[in-house]
């Protein structure tokens, strides 16, 4: 019932089209194509696609936030969409662009990836020239690094050759009116500690709260001190990374409601699919389980999670995190995957707040 109701709730809001793939059905995304270049102004210089040589080297922090200010790329817009539906599109709201969070490893390329898209009713941009963009400490300037076009559900992808070991601000910008889409790209070291989180009735108080954020616009209450407890991780430096079974169209909002809490800004993992979100072993189960398997591929070592459900408990099993650190909150807490191991029922933030110092190796 409740896998039901996610994926009407979530329709209802014009998600349906995440539900499509994010590439064309023969694996491949849109390119650039023999279109008017874009015009940028004198600050944000043209680089060749795919290209880091320009990128400037920081260390990622615990939380994997940048320490450069709000965004202020000088862009240029053309002004002209190539086809009249995406001036139509641009009509029907305002924009609703999301970019993805993505990992990497030093000397290894990465896809960045974004999807557009405007209006309440989420109209996807078609067929439209995006441009990439990457900053970083200490320089914090934008560099170019490659440009694409929209594919038919409004996502763009281009391929970064290699990114030096630290943050870096990705921004997406439309090349016709300027509307933007950011995320970040984390190059990190081989067996980086790591903690994860998920977000719905972990760090809220119920899952219920999802529904009510995407119909009456409620904002999810916070269980008791968990900012406390994952800010606390942060500061004794580990890797913190929210994967949430929720849809790429509720990220941003995910971000504020975190941000509005006092969540350290950290790295966060939503999915691509509504069907990937429905509370399944086919859906969120094993949406989390490849998600934490790429995450440790590219070097995370996962060494204690935090999580409410049956789906959670088996995607961390899966993924070898230590049933003695998997710290479960709710009517599952405790509770095995199978005939594994069980879990630790934790009975609140609050009571776990004292014992957190030993938990952390800190004195």
């Amino acid at each position: 019932m409740q896998a039901r109701w996610l994926v009407t709730t979530l329709s209802l809001v014009g998600c349906a089209s995440i539900s499509e793939s994010v590439e064309r059905n023969d694996g491949s995304t849109n390119t650039a194509s023999a279109k008017p270049p874009v015009k940028l102004s004198a600050s944000a210089p043209k680089t060749t696609p795919s290209t880091s040589a320009t990128m400037p080297t920081a260390s990622p922090s615990s939380a994997a936030s940048s320490k450069c200010t709000a965004p202020s790329l000088d862009f240029k817009p053309t002004g002209d969409f190539n086809h009249s539906r995406s001036k139509l599109a641009a009509k029907a709201g305002e924009p609703r662009h999301v970019g993805v969070d993505q990992l990497s490893n030093p000397g290894e390329s990465t896809k960045l990836r974004a999807k557009f898209s405007y209006g309440a009713v989420r109209k996807d941009l078609e067929d439209e020239t995006v441009v990439f963009f990457t900053r970083s400490e200490p320089a914090c300037s934008y560099t170019e690094v490659g440009r694409t076009e929209t594919n038919d559900e409004g996502w763009a992808e281009v391929e970064l050759k290699s990114a030096p070991l630290g943050i870096h601000e990705v921004l997406a910008v439309v090349a016709a009116d300027g509307s933007r889409a950011q995320a970040k790209l984390v190059t990190i070291a081989p067996k980086t500690k790591a903690v994860v989180f998920d977000v719905d009735a972990t760090l809220t108080t119920s899952d219920a709260e999802v529904f009510e954020e995407v119909l009456a616009g409620k904002v999810p209450d916070m269980r008791p001190d968990a900012d406390k407890v994952v800010n606390a991780y942060a500061k004794a430096g580990f890797f913190v990374v929210y994967l949430t079974g929720r849809p790429t169209a509720l990220r941003q909002k995910s971000k504020d409601w975190l941000a509005a809490k006092g969540f350290p800004d950290s790295f966060l993992r939503v999915t691509d699919h509504v069907r990937e979100a429905t509370p399944t072993e086919d859906g969120v189960q094993k949406f989390k389980q490849r998600a934490l398997d790429k995450m440790k591929a590219q070097g995370l070592d996962f060494v204690q999670a935090y999580g409410n459900a049956p789906t959670d408990i088996c995607a961390y099993a899966h993924a070898g995190i230590p049933a003695a650190k998997t710290f479960i909150l709710g009517r599952h807490a405790g509770e095995g995957c199978g005939q594994s191991a069980k879990t630790v029922a934790l009975e609140s933030y609050t009571a776990q707040l004292p014992k957190l110092p030993a938990l952390l190796g800190t004195p």
